[in-house]
């Protein structure tokens, strides 16, 4: 269902992405990073109620744990193809703030489950599992000293609008 809350939500994101990937020297918006969000909410919602129907049949916490252990597989199973060294070595000076980075989106993506399983909008528990990116963007701020502009606010504020059209849906 594409709902007007799915519309503003993605709406959101895209101009939250426009405003962040804007080149000041060129003013040019790179189109792949743009189209790459879009289908991915739009996709979200598909997997949405995937999820549904298959948290009619399976408790939430199996599914989260069967899911994010299949997922991790699959990362690394196509890892060695995407990343160069430079990248590794990025993820090895990286790793302790990765791992917070994957348990908070581990987390929400369990408190999601367990929202889609009880509650009956969709959009809701999409919401939920999308708080990672806010508590990521919080941690970055107040744990690791990231300088706040006006650009980051502004990208912070279509986060949250995008979350709250979502919830609403």
């Amino acid at each position: 269902n594409l709902t007007p809350g799915w519309v503003l939500g993605i709406l959101s994101i895209t101009i939250g992405l426009i405003w962040l990937f804007w080149k000041h020297d060129h003013k040019a918006v790179r189109i792949r990073y743009l189209l790459f969000a879009v289908i991915t909410y739009m996709l979200m919602g598909i997997w949405q109620n995937i999820d549904k129907f298959a948290l009619n049949i399976i408790d939430p916490y199996s599914y989260t744990l069967i899911n994010q252990l299949l997922l991790m597989f699959e990362i690394m199973a196509i890892s060695p193809f995407l990343y160069n060294w430079i990248q590794l070595w990025f993820f090895r000076k990286n790793f302790k703030v990765i791992i917070v980075i994957g348990l908070t989106q581990w987390v929400s993506y369990l408190c999601a489950m367990y929202a889609l399983s009880h509650a009956p909008n969709v959009g809701y528990s999409t919401a939920i599992a999308n708080t990672h990116a806010i508590i990521t963007a919080l941690y970055g701020v107040f744990v690791l000293w990231e300088k706040i502009t006006r650009r980051k606010i502004f990208v912070f504020i279509c986060m949250i609008l995008a979350l709250l059209a979502f919830a609403f849906a």
